[in-house]
């Protein structure tokens, strides 16, 4: 089997016969609005997946939320990855970033956690979004969703396209 074909059947651990999972979206999220959660998580027994942005980014947030550049916040998420939770790369910042700050976001997050992130999320708007908005899509679905939104995404998002200065798909 390639590393890219999906096995017959997965094993679970303990032999259980689903798991279920939370990634945790770090949009708007600070120590004031997400520790809550995350304390009733824990006392719960479950151990889930806390997004972050390594960087602070220079323009305009999309939506908000703390960055790894907040020593409190990166503290507290450093005691949250001490009691189990994964710690997952929801891109370099919360706006857009070409190739050069998603390369720095990468080697911070490595820097910060001791290891390249084993789990991502695009963040909502970013153009270095790879196979994001129609390229999620191909044939008819894709026409279908290009009429749905109008079009607005129909070459918004580049990660994956070479000579775009938000490549980064290799």
């Amino acid at each position: 089997m390639s590393q890219f074909e999906i096995p017959a059947t997965i094993t679970w651990p303990e032999n259980r016969q689903f798991a279920f999972s939370i990634f945790d979206d770090t949009d708007l999220a600070t120590i004031e609005n997400v520790k809550p959660v995350y304390d009733f998580l824990a006392e719960h027994g479950f151990r889930t997946t806390k997004s972050v942005w390594p960087l602070r980014g220079g323009d305009e947030s999309i939506c908000g939320g703390s960055t790894c550049d907040d020593e409190p916040y990166l503290k507290w998420i450093n005691q949250l990855r001490g009691a189990g939770f994964e710690i997952g790369y929801h891109m370099a910042t919360y706006h857009s970033s070409k190739r050069t700050q998603t390369t720095r976001g990468l080697n911070r997050f490595l820097e910060l956690f001791g290891k390249p992130p084993s789990v991502m999320s695009c963040h909502s708007g970013c153009q270095e979004n790879i196979y994001w908005g129609s390229n999620r899509l191909t044939g008819m679905n894709r026409l279908v969703y290009d009429i749905a939104t109008r079009f607005r995404y129909r070459k918004r998002f580049d990660g994956h396209v070479k000579g775009s200065p938000f490549f980064w798909g290799d």
